[in-house]
């Protein structure tokens, strides 16, 4: 079995830190998505959704946090339909 203790410090420190810096990264390019011309082109390659198509019109696109919200919201909408192939990946 390896023995985490008999580690060098540096090591350690960045097997600790490494699964943060990884999520780290993913929010920055969700915010980058959000604040980008590439927000519209996202939500406007989802149309025939109704449940992403209400959120879009609750949550509004005014607001970083709003945009940010529907970046996740799309996310969530390609991961679980496409995902689970209750969605054909060719009709988006």
């Amino acid at each position: 079995m390896i023995h985490i203790d008999s580690w060098p410090l540096p090591l350690k420190t960045v097997f600790g830190l490494s699964p943060f810096l990884v999520g780290l990264t993913g929010l920055m390019m969700s915010a980058y998505i959000a604040c980008s011309r590439d927000f519209l082109v996202l939500i406007s390659a989802i149309q025939s959704n109704p449940w992403f198509e209400s959120q879009k019109r609750s949550q509004g696109t005014s607001s970083f946090t709003s945009r940010w919200n529907l970046v996740y919201s799309a996310a969530v909408f390609v991961w679980v339909m496409i995902g689970a192939g209750l969605v054909q990946a060719s009709k988006y």
